[in-house]
C-alpha cells in the first residue's frame, strides 16, 4: 500500500469517527433522530412484567416483544398498550411515555397477574353448607364493644376491665360494624355511614354497606351498593374511588392487594376488577351462577376462587 493510499485510509477513518462518535453519544444518551421532522428527540423506556411471562405486548398495533420486556429508545408520546397471552384475559391500558424517563406497567403492582380465559373447575362438591366463604376477619367485637347501657365505644382490659374510648354517646344504629387494626385504629359503621375513630368521630363516607381492613394494601376496603372505595387513613388524599357500576354490588369486596384484584358478586356474576390508580382497570367475568349474588371466597394467593352455587361448593383455578 502507497503512502497516499494510507494517508487516504487513516484521513477516512477520522471523518467516519466524528460522523458515527457524536451518533453513537447521542444514542447512548437516549437520543433519536426523527427522520420525519429531522430534529433530534430525547426517547423513554417501556418496562412490561406479568405473570405468567412470555405474553405477546404491542404498542399502537405494532408489537415491541414478549414479557419481561424493557424496550428503550421509545419515541415519547401516548400509547395503547395490549398484553396478550394464549389462554387467558387480554390486558388493555393506554400509557404515557415522557423523555429520559421509565414508563413501568402495570403501576399497582410488581407484574400483571393475568387471568385465565376460562377459569379451571379443580373441584365441585354437593353440599347444604351455608358457612359465610368470604376471608375471616379480624373479630373487632373481641377488643372493642359499644356498651348498651350509654352507647360508649369502650376497649376491653386484659384484666377483665373496659376502658371508654370516646367519652360521649354514640349515635343510635340498627346495624353495627366495628373495624380495627393492627396498629389500634378504629373504624365504625353505624347503618350506612362509615368513621374513623380519633378524637372524636370523623365521617369518612355514607351509603356504605360492607367495610374490612386490608392489612397488605394498609387501607379500608369499603363498599355501598355501587362503588368500592379505598380509605388510606395515612395517606393524604385519604378516600379513593376505585369503581363506580351500573349493575349494583351485591356482596362484600375482597382485595388481594399483592396480585391487584378486587373481586365481588353481582348478580349472577362473579367479578375481578383490577387495581390501577390511574382509573383504568381492566374487568373481568370470572364465573356465572345460578345463584342470586352467591357466597365466595378468593384464597390468599389470589388464584382459586371458591364459590356456593345451588348446593354445590365449587372451586376454580382464576391464573
Amino acid at each position: 500500500m502507497t503512502l497516499k493510499s494510507r494517508v487516504a485510509l487513516i484521513v477516512s477513518g477520522f471523518l467516519i469517527f466524528l460522523v458515527l462518535a457524536p451518533a453513537i453519544v447521542l444514542t447512548a444518551q437516549g437520543y433519536y433522530f426523527d427522520f420525519e421532522n429531522y430534529q433530534l428527540v430525547r426517547t423513554g423506556t417501556l418496562t412490561v412484567k406479568t405473570d405468567p411471562r412470555g405474553a405477546i405486548v404491542t404498542a399502537n398495533g405494532s408489537r415491541l416483544g414478549d414479557t419481561p420486556l424493557a424496550k428503550r429508545f421509545f419515541l415519547p408520546g401516548e400509547y395503547r398498550v395490549e398484553v396478550d397471552k394464549p389462554g387467558y384475559q387480554p390486558w388493555r391500558k393506554f400509557i404515557a411515555v415522557n423523555e429520559q424517563r421509565v414508563a413501568s406497567l402495570p403501576r399497582g403492582t410488581e407484574k400483571i397477574f393475568l387471568v385465565l380465559l376460562n377459569p379451571e373447575v379443580k373441584s365441585a362438591v354437593a353440599t347444604t353448607t351455608s358457612t359465610l366463604l368470604s376471608p375471616t376477619e379480624q373479630n373487632s367485637e373481641s377488643l372493642y364493644f359499644i356498651s348498651p347501657e350509654d352507647r360508649r365505644l369502650m376497649a376491653k382490659n386484659t384484666d377483665g376491665t373496659a376502658t371508654p374510648i370516646l367519652e360521649d354517646p354514640l349515635p343510635k344504629a340498627n346495624k353495627e360494624k366495628i373495624v380495627s387494626t393492627p396498629q389500634k385504629q378504629i373504624f365504625l359503621l353505624l347503618d350506612d355511614t362509615l368513621f374513623q375513630v380519633t378524637e372524636t368521630l370523623l365521617e369518612i363516607n355514607h351509603g356504605v354497606t360492607y367495610a374490612a381492613w386490608d392489612p397488605e394494601a394498609e387501607a379500608l376496603v369499603y363498599s355501598g351498593a355501587y362503588e368500592i372505595w379505598l380509605y388510606r387513613p395515612l395517606a393524604q388524599s385519604g378516600n379513593e374511588l376505585i369503581t363506580r357500576l351500573a349493575g349494583g354490588i351485591n356482596s362484600p369486596v375482597i382485595f388481594r392487594s399483592q396480585i391487584g384484584y378486587f373481586f365481588f358478586a353481582s348478580g349472577n356474576k362473579i367479578v375481578a376488577l383490577e387495581y390501577d390508580p390511574q382509573g383504568q382497570p381492566n374487568q373481568y367475568l370470572l364465573v356465572e351462577t345460578k345463584t342470586e349474588n352467591p357466597q365466595f371466597s378468593v384464597n390468599s394467593d389470589g388464584d382459586e376462587l371458591t364459590y356456593l352455587d345451588a348446593g354445590e361448593l365449587v372451586t376454580l383455578k382464576i391464573r
